[in-house]
């Protein structure tokens, strides 16, 4: 029965370009621990809890894109345009951050995120990390490769992109500049 199923996966992955041996491997690799990488020429595939994702292999983004004050627009790692606000508005979206603007310090910087990162999640007192958040979130490892970070000109992360504000950046009732910045997608 085994084999049958093995032979079903063969025929799945190898338009995908998975040689045999690396197929034998996910095959092999079905119990054992989520997160597991396997990559063909094209194609990276994930191991998540129940499913094998398949994703075009995109080269990890090292890229960090520097934001100067002023600027209105960035394209990448992410594009995002950033507008001073008159006011918070309520928007049910982790895409959109309001940030108080006289907490920042520029030039800002977005890069991807690296071991080590911390930051102070909304409402919370303390310190986490990242690599945890991801962990309540349930991402998996190419989401994981993918999330960015907004970081102050003193290092601080601002904002995990797409995901949560810091805490030390959030609007009160002090704030009297607001910038708001919107992932477009």
């Amino acid at each position: 029965e085994n084999k049958t199923h093995e032979m079903f996966l063969y025929e799945i992955l190898k338009e995908y370009g998975f040689n045999s041996n690396v197929i034998t491997d996910i095959f092999e690799s079905l119990n054992g621990i989520p997160g597991k990488l396997f990559y063909s020429e094209h194609y990276e595939l994930v191991k998540d809890r129940e499913d094998l994702i398949i994703n075009e292999r995109k080269e990890h983004s090292t890229e960090t894109t520097v934001i100067e004050k002023g600027t209105k627009e960035i394209l990448a790692p992410f594009h995002l345009k950033l507008e001073n606000a008159d006011s918070f508005k309520k928007e049910n979206t982790q895409a959109v951050a309001y940030i108080d603007s006289s907490k920042l310090q520029f030039p800002l910087r977005v890069r991807s995120w690296q071991n080590g990162d911390k930051f102070k999640p909304l409402g919370m007192n303390g310190f986490k990390k990242l690599s945890d958040l991801f962990v309540d979130l349930k991402l998996n490892a190419f989401e994981k490769n993918k999330v960015a970070v907004l970081e102050n000109g003193n290092k601080e992360i601002i904002w995990v992109v797409n995901h949560r504000l810091d805490d030390r950046y959030k609007i009160s009732e002090n704030t009297h500049n607001i910038l708001r910045i919107e992932v477009i997608e």
